[in-house]
């Protein structure tokens, strides 16, 4: 399953920096597909081998970035357009 990571404005890390932690979160169970950013702010693509294990993982990966990322960061998998707060998850 795919997972899309967005955030607007400033970040306390770099881009690279937010991928590797995606990385070490994820660990054999997916990989980062794709990122970028720009003035506004930015983005990373996330492929998740096990569907059954995205929630669990995009949980585990917003507590992982939350603190480097502005509050407002959301992510939204593929088959939906609900968006979810990184904020949300640390509840």
């Amino acid at each position: 399953m795919d997972a899309f990571l967005y955030w607007r404005g400033e970040h306390h890390i770099s881009r690279i920096e937010i991928e590797y932690v995606v990385e070490d979160v994820l660990g054999d169970q997916g990989e980062v597909t794709g990122a970028g950013s720009g003035e506004r702010g930015g983005n990373i693509d996330i492929e998740i081998f096990e569907d059954s294990a995205a929630p669990r993982l995009m949980v585990e990966i917003s507590k992982a970035v939350a603190q480097y990322l502005p509050a407002d960061a959301y992510y939204h998998f593929d088959d939906e357009s609900e968006r979810h707060l990184l904020a949300d998850d640390l509840k």
